[in-house]
């Protein structure tokens, strides 16, 4: 198996751990989708504090500043991928977690695949498709259920869906500043986009008093020892 298919598993299975977390954290009333994005994002702030240690300890991974355009596009695109995370972790209150995660798992590649289609023209070969539509439509077979010869869809369905439009777009982008900028700056920079896009979802009201005014049982996530380590 190639070194990047075994980085994309395990990168799958911890996610598949983190979305168990965030089902219990949503669900539960711990934390509103909103809050729990918004933290999420907030706390990205602190991923800038590697670059001085970086800087120190080797030098040839020292921060370089792209140009003002591309510091932009990596902002925007930490900023969607927080956007991206309310919507999922709505669509996850709203459904279950072994449901919710397939939807977004085939609508991703589905979008990213319409996007780099009509970006860059990168059709997939006849055997590449072919997998692709068994993948898509194993996926979708996993987020139904069969009652009696009935067909039903989970709750969220179209929340997911467009988490997984998100996403999507947000994966483009990446994958076009790590071949133009670089992993690490890039990488820096959309930590940066992700604490702008905690700081941008308090612009409506009631997603300002969600943050601030959480009720009591809505602030065990931070008072809570056990349930404050699940969080990070």
């Amino acid at each position: 198996m190639e070194v990047w298919a075994m980085i994309a598993v395990l990168a799958h299975f911890l996610n598949a751990v983190t979305a168990i977390i965030d089902k219990h954290i949503v669900s539960n009333k711990v934390m509103k989708p909103v809050v729990y994005a918004f933290y999420s994002g907030v706390f990205q702030i602190l991923y800038l504090l590697a670059i001085p240690i970086l800087a120190a300890v080797w030098p040839e991974m020292a921060f370089r500043f792209p140009s003002w355009e591309l510091f932009a596009l990596a902002t925007f695109a930490g900023a969607l991928f927080i956007f991206a995370l309310a919507v999922f972790y709505k669509a996850m209150q709203m459904g279950e977690v072994s449901r919710v995660t397939p939807i977004v798992g085939i609508s991703t590649p589905i979008f990213t695949y319409l996007i780099s289609v009509s970006l860059v023209g990168a059709a997939l070969e006849p055997e590449q498709l072919r997998a692709f539509v068994l993948f898509v439509a194993g996926g979708f077979l996993m987020s139904v259920k069969i009652t009696r010869g009935r067909i039903t869809h989970m709750k969220g369905i179209l929340a997911a869906i467009f988490a997984g439009m998100l996403f999507a777009s947000y994966y483009a982008i990446i994958n076009y500043l790590f071949d133009n900028v670089g992993f690490l700056d890039a990488f820096m920079i959309i930590q940066f986009g992700g604490f702008v896009g905690a700081v941008l979802l308090l612009i409506p009201p009631k997603n300002r008093e969600a943050v601030f005014n959480m009720k009591d049982e809505e602030n065990d996530i931070i008072e809570n020892k056990k349930s404050g380590a699940l969080f990070v």
